[in-house]
């Protein structure tokens, strides 16, 4: 997408780099962009076994080193990076507050967030403009009527917890949010960053540009 690719070409040069869950679709990954803008290393953390045959799809993409993390964010334990990007993942998060405080503890400078969020009007139901909607509250009947209204908008692709039911458990890595603008930009707020823009791609597609203190006279 050309917005966080010219956003990582602007500000990522001489700094260390991190894609936050680059495995899914790898065609989507941003290292190899952070590569060719000068990054000082690249990270990859992903939740995805790492026999999973997206790493050596993502090994193929890539034309330098990359340390790579087959494990759970929130396990990481190690320095900070200067450049965060994250894509697709906030929403699978169970405790999403434990998530942006870990996004916030790894970032030195700049956090580049992409997600997925629900419009306001969804069938019956106006959502208010901070709205989470925890799909493991819904009931049958609710949950059916997010279901089909987001079926048709993925254009056939399933999502777990969302398009069709699951069993929940903590450890689970589904469809546990559905998140407007203004609750993901409230987490990010919440957890330390400041946020500096919002791109709002389409109503439901959202890119939330943020930084750790007063970082924003780097840009």
């Amino acid at each position: 997408m050309e917005i966080i690719n010219n956003l990582i070409q602007k500000i990522v040069p001489n700094r260390s780099f991190a894609d936050i869950g680059p495995c899914f679709t790898v065609v989507h990954e941003k290292l190899s962009i952070a590569a060719a803008a000068g990054a000082s290393s690249l990270t990859a953390i992903d939740i995805m076994p790492k026999d999973h045959p997206s790493w050596d799809g993502l090994r193929d993409r890539l034309e330098t080193e990359c340390t790579m993390h087959s494990m759970d964010l929130l396990d990481y334990v190690g320095d900070p990076f200067d450049v965060v990007y994250c894509s697709g993942v906030a929403y699978h998060q169970p405790d999403p507050f434990a998530f942006f405080s870990k996004l916030f503890e790894i970032t030195d400078h700049h956090l580049i967030l992409k997600s997925l969020i629900t419009p306001l009007q969804i069938g019956e139901f106006n959502l208010p403009n901070g709205a989470c909607v925890f799909m493991p509250s819904l009931n049958k009947k609710d949950r059916q009527v997010f279901s089909e209204d987001w079926k048709e908008w993925l254009l056939g692709w399933e999502a777990a917890g969302l398009t069709y039911p699951i069993e929940w458990d903590m450890n689970c890595r589904n469809w546990w949010w559905l998140f407007t603008v203004e609750s993901l930009t409230s987490f990010c707020t919440l957890a330390g960053f400041s946020v500096v823009k919002i791109h709002l791609v389409s109503e439901r597609e959202v890119i939330i540009h943020a930084t750790v203190n007063n970082f924003r006279h780097l840009l």
